[in-house]
């Protein structure tokens, strides 16, 4: 209860700090804008908001100024997503998957394998769908959607022994969030899920609690599962994107001409924050490979229909449960195709 209320001081007191933003509802010519995320400053999200805070401070003169609140300072991602709500801060980036607590369509790209490349997200997102859930997420909940362009390192599974084919993970002990959509997914896969909390996971691997799990390609080197399981499988089963909110009332009091600038530098952001990502995707591939001897697998087109047609399974009791719109995950998988 404690962390809550401060994070809210904090908040309200960086409110402080921006003049204009509540109140009357003339434009907004310039100001001190607060822009939040949970990830920390030296991390890629954290590296491309102070990116973004400069850019904006270089294209409007000077005129707005964006204070970058990292590591989650500002509270947990949800309650960030209500001080965007309010105002009581102006700009939050993080997860798109978060989107969903709003909009529940979001939720079918958390399906594993849904997603099938990079292109397939770019498309998604570009869809009339994704217009619809990003209009109303504004219409609904009064947060602005920048960009969705932040493109995170695909998802992959690693383990302690080679896994080249769908019958390889069947009954295997294997750690997945719990989040109902990864969990019932993976067991349909045929592994084991174990709910293991993210930090206690290599010493579950240590032990031979579990076999093996999943997770973004560059969050596997940093909580050092290169030196606990050797082999690393590039299923890419879930492609997924940060997104880049903002505060409706703010966003609307901006002129015609500043609101398309914050939506440019958005963009150039998440441009940016992409060529580090790829950039640290290459770096943690040869020191895994040089220093940790991990084997790196990539699994034929064949076989990763399997899993996909496994995880499909799942996904009528999924729409049963009313976890998305009915017929909307046969709809997403079909662009492009």
């Amino acid at each position: 209860m404690l962390g809550r209320c401060t994070s809210l001081a904090a908040a309200a007191a960086m409110l402080a700090l921006v003049p204009g933003v509540a109140g009357a509802q003339n434009t907004l010519e310039s100001g001190r804008l607060v822009l939040g995320t949970i990830q920390t400053a030296a991390g890629p999200t954290g590296i491309a908001a102070a990116q973004f805070a400069e850019w904006i401070n270089e294209e409007t003169d000077g005129r707005f100024t964006v204070g970058v609140v990292p590591a989650a300072q500002l509270g947990p991602a949800l309650e960030q997503y209500e001080h965007t709500r309010t105002g009581a801060q102006h700009l939050f980036v993080d997860a798109l998957e978060w989107n969903a607590q709003f909009v529940r369509d979001y939720g079918v790209m958390a399906v594993p394998f849904a997603i099938r490349d990079v292109d397939h997200l770019a498309q998604v997102l570009d869809s009339d769908l994704a217009a619809e859930w990003r209009q109303r997420m504004e219409d609904e909940f009064d947060l602005v959607t920048l960009t969705d362009g932040f493109v995170r390192s695909p998802r992959i599974v690693h383990s302690v022994h080679a896994i080249e084919t769908l019958e390889d993970m069947q009954g295997m002990g294997f750690r997945v969030p719990e989040i109902d959509v990864y969990f019932e997914s993976w067991r349909a896969i045929g592994v084991n899920p174990t709910p293991v909390a993210w930090g206690e996971k290599y010493f579950a691997l240590q032990q031979g609690v579990i076999s093996g799990g999943e997770g973004p390609f560059t969050a596997i080197l940093p909580a050092r599962f290169p030196e606990v399981s050797k082999y690393i499988v590039e299923t890419n089963h879930l492609w997924s994107a940060e997104t880049m909110i903002m505060h409706k009332g703010t966003y609307d009091r901006l002129s015609a001409e500043d609101q398309e600038t914050f939506r440019d530098v958005a963009e150039r952001t998440a441009e940016f924050y992409n060529e580090l990502i790829q950039a640290e995707e290459t770096e943690h591939r040869e020191i895994m490979e040089s220093e940790h001897g991990v084997t790196f697998i990539q699994l034929s087109d064949e076989e990763l229909e399997k899993f996909r047609a496994a995880v499909g399974d799942a996904v009528a009791d999924f729409e049963a449960r009313g976890m998305w719109s009915e017929g909307l995950y046969e709809e997403m998988i079909d662009i492009g195709n």
